[in-house]
């Protein structure tokens, strides 16, 4: 059964295929993401789940208090052999403890693609990723 639907002044039809539902009051009602998590805003930057976001705020404290330093959002790391790009690999948080260097990454499912990059961390940049 298809029905047609008016949103933002475009007819939408409905073949049950979509990622967007309608409610009964034409709102837009989101579907759960893949792995349930939920996006959540800390000090206007968006965070994957609220697991992230959290980890974020006692990072942040952790930086405040002196525990640790040079925090950074979602670094990016590269794996390269003979200088073709293989992949590249983008942690949750970096930053330096007692001088030592931190990557870490809050993971509520391990996916096949995280465990390979894994890895890949330790075998190119010989850095073990902390999982939170």
């Amino acid at each position: 059964m298809k029905t047609t639907y008016k949103y933002n002044r475009t007819p939408y039809t409905d073949t049950g295929k979509s990622k967007i539902k309608f409610t009964t009051c034409n709102y837009w009602s989101v579907l759960m993401s893949k792995y349930n998590n939920i996006k959540t805003t800390v000090d206007n930057i968006k965070f994957d789940s609220k697991k992230e976001a959290k980890r974020y705020g006692e990072l942040k404290l952790l930086e405040r208090c002196g525990e640790i330093t040079d925090l950074q959002l979602q670094p990016s790391f590269t794996f390269k052999l003979n200088e073709t790009v293989i992949c590249r690999y983008r942690a949750d948080f970096s930053y330096k403890e007692k001088g030592l260097p931190i990557v870490e990454d809050c993971k509520g499912f391990k996916t096949a693609v995280y465990k390979i990059k894994r890895k890949l961390m330790k075998a190119f940049h010989d850095i073990d990723i902390l999982e939170t």
